[in-house]
Formats: C-alpha cells, structure tokens, sequence
C-alpha cells in the first residue's frame, strides 16, 4: 500500500512537469466530479421531491376521510334531532286514513326546512315503516340508491306493535364539490360495476358514462375540464401510488366503501398545479434552487483549484 502511495505520489510529480498533460488531467478530473455531484444533488433533490409528494398524498387523503367522517355525522344529526319532533311520531300512530298523505308532506317540509336552512339541495328526506321485527338499529354511512351515491342516516324512532318506522336522510356525495371548491381544489367521485349496478338502470343510462374501464361518472354533478383532465391521467399509477400529476393537476385517491363494507368506488381530488401558492409549484421551484445553488458551488471550486 505504502509502495502504491509513493509511486502515485511519484507519477503526480512527473504530471506537473508536463503542463499539458497536467491541465488536461486537472479539466478531466473537474468535469467528471461536476457531473458526478450533479449526479448526487439531483438524486437527493428528487428523493425529497418524491417524500414531499407522498406527504401530500397522506395529507390530502386525510382531508378526503376527514370530511367524509363530517358529512356522515351531519346526516346522522339532522336524522337524528327530526326524531325529537312529536308531531312526527304521531303520524305514524295514527289511524288516520290520511296518515299516509300527511307523511309524505311531512318529510317534503322537513326537506324543505332542511336545504333552506343549511342552502344546500343536495338533501332528501324520507319516512320509511319496516316489519314489527325489524331491528331497532342506526344506520350512518355511504350508500349507493337508486338515484346514486349517497351519505345515509337510518334512525329508528316509533316502534309499535306492527312495525318499527325510520327516518332516512341522504345528501348526494356530490355535495363535496362545493366543499372542495372552497379550497381551491377539484372534487370527484367514480363509481365502480358493483356500485352502479345498484342505481335505477334509467338514472344509469341518462346521468352516468364511462370513464375508465369498470368505472363511471355522474357527468353533469362536476367540472366538465376537469374530467376531460381526468379521463387521459394513468388510472393505473393512481391507482397504486395514490398520486399522480401531469402539467395541470396533482391527483390523489382513496377508495371509498359503503356501510356494508364494499367498495363502491374511488374518491378523486385534486390541486391545480398553475395556482401560485400550489405545493407542486413550491416544490418545483425549491428544487431549482437548490439545484442552482449546488451547481453554483461546485463550479467555484472547480475554479478555485485553477
């Protein structure tokens, strides 16, 4: 090793002599420790590019269950505070061969109540009577009707000797587009087969079209742009990764289930990557500057050492 050292060290004193040889030798040196550092910078550079999408993927993903939980309960209160209305629970006590009419109107302006007060028409109120066995049970979660995807709440609250009556409210899950909007960011649901076999075929053909294979969309509830953006991403890389972006979006997914535990579809939102304050363009623009920089350093050493 020592005999090695002393004939390296002897082999650089004979290059200085030679001028050409050693300039030649320094400026191959400098050029391959240039690139192999840009090398190195650009691969940590998009590691930490790689860890900060994923983080965003977890945090929008957060955001998708978080709100999901928030519309759930928000059905499950307003199912559960019409309970407490006496004038309810006596139509369903009643012998009154016009109970059934006055039920009808009843959950109509109970509806009604409900979107004028919080201005939303994504609700729909219903009374339902089952069996006298039927099983005292609440019901809160996604359910896919005959009119599409829903957030349901079941609340039982008259049972008699004959039946146990429910009181059922839905908001459409197209309600989050509006929910989304309002942080500067796009909202879709696609529907899965086994999803949309459960909607009334007639609803299935006029509102609904194909957007991926074994998936569909409720055209009319969402941005049009949007999934044009949407129909030509890699459905497949979403899929497994959970993100992907091209020039115009970042995209994130999550499955979504139903209260029987069934997956039923994929929720889908997404950041316009054109925003100024998007993360993807804060992203981009930290790496080129850190790139910059690096690069910036590396060349005056190089100089330096001429």
């Amino acid at each position: 090793m020592y005999s090695f050292i002393k004939w390296l060290g002897s082999l650089m004193e004979r290059a200085k002599k030679n001028k050409g040889f050693w300039f030649t030798f320094l400026s191959v040196i400098s050029i391959a420790g240039i690139f192999l550092s840009l090398f190195f910078v650009n691969y940590l550079v998009s590691d930490v590019a790689k860890k900060t999408y994923e983080n965003q993927k977890n945090s929008f993903q957060l955001r998708l269950k978080s709100q999901f939980i928030t519309q759930k309960d928000r059905t499950l209160a307003i199912a559960t505070t019409a309970t407490q209305n006496d004038g309810v629970k006596n139509l369903f006590v009643s012998d009154d061969l016009n109970a059934s009419n006055n039920i009808k109107k009843s959950a109509k302006q109970l509806q009604s109540n409900i979107i004028k007060y919080l201005d939303n028409e994504n609700f729909s109120v219903n009374f339902e009577k089952n069996e006298k066995f039927a099983e005292l049970k609440i019901i809160n979660g996604i359910d896919v009707g005959d009119n599409g995807t829903h957030f349901k709440a079941t609340v039982p609250f008259v049972k008699t000797e004959s039946f146990v009556s429910n009181i059922v409210v839905r908001e459409n899950i197209e309600t989050l587009v509006n929910v989304f909007k309002n942080e500067n960011r796009e909202f879709l649901f696609i529907i899965n087969e086994a999803g949309i076999n459960k909607i009334d075929t007639s609803v299935r053909k006029q509102e609904y079209k194909k957007i991926f294979k074994d998936y569909n969309v409720k055209e009319d509830a969402y941005s049009r742009n949007f999934i044009n953006n949407v129909r030509v991403i890699d459905f497949e890389k979403l899929s497994l990764d959970g993100y992907v972006k091209d020039k115009n979006y970042f995209y994130v997914s999550q499955s979504v289930f139903d209260v029987d535990g069934d997956e039923i579809g994929v929720a889908i939102i997404a950041e316009d990557m054109s925003a100024d304050n998007s993360f993807v363009k804060l992203v981009k623009n930290l790496v080129n500057s850190v790139t910059t920089v690096a690069l910036g350093l590396i060349v005056s050493m190089v100089l330096f050492l001429f």
